[in-house]
């Protein structure tokens, strides 16, 4: 089987892939990577200066350690960036980006809103972390505590819930690296992909709304394929499930009818 490679988003954690791992198991050797810093993931180097590229730096290490020179890459939000800027550095055999970040001009209205946004995310994943054991046993509070990451959470198991929600309450590097990536900026350019390329957008995404933060991201990925998720929030794991299993496949078979064809960039 050929590795894939699966990235979560900022503030996340592997698990949240966890629903797809059966059907990606039968086409893939999977391996789901943790961004440095995060909750139950690798620290951040020694002496590394916290920040969006040193974030890629640590993934490409782990996709070296791992023994992959190239892998499909699978990634949603931030980590929908990092699958994007690791295609760019020549590591995707095939690129997956779901509701990838980077959509922001500097300074812009889009970018300005990510602020109160994500202080809310953060006070209110905080406030019910205490609770999270017998907050998320009735499907319904599922629903409702992550209506800004999906649209079907009630789909999660009551364990899958809490589990999110302390990865996100407990990130060690939350403020630091989302101010380390404000000051970084959004990527200038991924001019470098060469492989099939699929951007997939959730029609109900209230984190990156695909109205103000896809434009940006297509531009800088014109020959990307750009697919809609109907009904679908920015982590759709739970929501799309068969679809993305679908769209990731799709998109690595390209990869393959490229080497079948003896295209030297494959």
């Amino acid at each position: 089987m050929e590795p894939l490679v699966l990235i979560h988003g900022f503030s996340g954690i592997p698990a949240m892939w966890d629903p797809m791992l059966p059907g990606l198991q039968e086409r893939f050797e999977v391996r789901s990577l943790g961004l440095a810093g995060h909750f139950g993931c690798t620290p951040f180097p020694d002496g590394a200066e916290m920040g969006s590229q040193s974030l890629f730096d640590a993934l490409e290490r782990d996709l070296d350690e791992a023994g992959f020179e190239t892998a499909h890459i699978c990634g949603n939000s931030l980590g929908g960036w990092a699958a994007l800027e690791l295609a760019n550095r020549g590591r995707a055999r095939s690129c997956v980006a779901i509701s990838p970040a980077g959509g922001w001009e500097p300074g812009s209205k889009q970018e300005r809103r990510l602020v109160p946004l994500f202080k809310r995310l953060h006070a209110t994943s905080v406030w019910a972390n205490k609770r999270r054991e017998k907050l998320f046993l009735r499907p319904r509070m599922r629903r409702l505590a992550f209506r800004d990451v999906a649209e079907h959470a009630e789909r999660m198991t009551p364990r899958q819930a809490a589990e999110i929600l302390q990865g996100a309450a407990e990130c060690p590097v939350y403020w630091d690296l989302f101010e380390a990536i404000r000051r970084g900026g959004p990527p200038a350019d991924f001019d470098g992909i060469d492989c099939p390329t699929t951007i997939a957008w959730g029609t109900k995404d209230r984190i990156l709304p695909l109205n103000g933060y896809s434009e940006r991201i297509r531009r800088l990925v014109p020959q990307a394929e750009f697919m809609l998720l109907e009904g679908a929030g920015h982590s759709p794991m739970v929501d799309e499930t068969e679809r993305l299993v679908q769209i990731i496949a799709e998109t690595a078979s390209r990869a393959g009818e490229r080497v079948a064809a003896g295209d030297p960039a494959a």
